[in-house]
């Protein structure tokens, strides 16, 4: 008789075992949930518009897509990122001209440490890269959406290319009201520099010799506290132009730029000899001088939806000709949304005593 007694006390004590083990998993114990992986990060900018050229025998007017960045981004780590940018254009040349077509701007791989040497302010990029120069003055003057930038607009050298560079903020990021109040682009508290070296043709050019390019820049912010959107800059670019001949190719400049919540100027002094496309050359292969100067201003009126820019560059060649181009724009300037803007500008170009005049509508979108 006991032994039929057995199970049910045998079922009682394991019914109170389990009981026991489970009740130590609670609400306040459970594990903590995963982190997701970060997404793809995809961003955006269009410029598009209407232009009305008018030259001395014809004039022309379109609706047009002057540029189209996507970029693709994702951070691999806390140490890695990856950036894929496609620039959109309308073809203007050879058999396909009218089409738009897609090219490749930049394609690398951004090494950004976050805690080793100088802390989280240096980063190298390797691959299809910003090159030193015009991604700074970019961030400054914030009009590609009405035209390049002089070292591109008189085809000095190009904006990203084939190779690798190396940027850094100096004594780390400036104070936070300055970054929200005026600019947030190479925020160094005693300025910033990047170098690099790269094939010299640009982005949407093959390698046609084993030179390379090298370039520099230094931006120095003499006065952070009294003075923080002062900054003196100097910039070098030295190698062959990209062609099998090899001619030479040298530039330097000086740039004084000055930020404020309320406006922003730029001048700016380039010379050298030839490109780095290496076209500025004569018969024989040897390199033209070149040099000029630009002059740039913003005001913000109303706040800072209305703002009114202005810009000068002179440039000359010293050809058998000596090629002299002078451009002159002005504009006025609706931001809407953030960083969306509509502008509408300008612009006079005299070139050897030739004038032609551009008056024109611009969208620029960007998400």
């Amino acid at each position: 008789m006991k032994q039929k007694n057995q199970p049910p006390f045998a079922c009682l004590f394991l019914c109170c075992l389990s009981a026991l083990c489970c009740h130590p998993v609670s609400a306040q114990e459970e594990a903590p949930p995963v982190t997701p992986e970060p997404l793809l990060e995809v961003k955006g900018q269009w410029f598009l518009g209407f232009q009305h050229l008018v030259k001395e025998n014809h004039t022309e007017s379109e609706f047009t897509l002057k540029r189209g960045y996507v970029t693709f981004q994702k951070k691999l780590s806390s140490l890695f990122t990856v950036r894929f940018t496609q620039d959109i254009t309308l073809d203007t040349e050879g058999s396909d001209e009218g089409n738009v077509e897609m090219r490749l701007k930049y394609l690398y791989l951004d090494i950004h440490p976050e805690d080793l040497f100088l802390g989280s302010t240096w980063h190298v990029e390797a691959g299809m890269v910003h090159r030193p120069w015009l991604s700074f003055e970019e961030g400054i003057y914030a009009y590609r959406v009405q035209g390049t930038l002089p070292v591109e607009r008189h085809r000095i050298m190009n904006s990203a290319d084939f190779g690798a560079t190396f940027s850094a903020l100096l004594g780390g990021p400036i104070h936070q009201q300055y970054r929200e109040d005026v600019s947030s682009s190479y925020p160094g508290k005693y300025g910033s520099l990047a170098l690099g070296i790269y094939n010299g043709g640009g982005y949407h050019d093959l390698e046609n010799n084993a030179a390379k390019n090298f370039e520099g820049r230094l931006t120095l912010r003499p006065f952070p506290g009294r003075i923080p959107g002062l900054q003196l800059s100097y910039h070098v670019a030295t190698g062959k132009g990209n062609i099998a001949e090899e001619p030479g190719f040298f530039m330097q400049q000086g740039y004084l730029s000055f930020e404020s919540p309320r406006f922003i100027t730029a001048v700016q002094y380039f010379k050298g000899t030839s490109n780095s496309y290496g076209s500025f050359i004569d018969a024989e292969y040897r390199p033209f001088g070149m040099s000029g100067f630009s002059v740039f201003g913003e005001g913000y009126l109303y706040g800072k939806s209305l703002s009114l820019i202005s810009r000068y560059d002179h440039f000359e060649l010293e050809t058998a000709g000596n090629l002299r181009r002078q451009i002159f724009l002005t504009g006025l300037s609706y931001h809407f949304l953030g960083r969306q803007k509509v502008l509408v500008d300008i612009e006079w170009i005299k070139e050897n005593g030739e004038l032609s005049r551009m008056i024109e509508l611009m969208l620029e979108l960007r998400f």
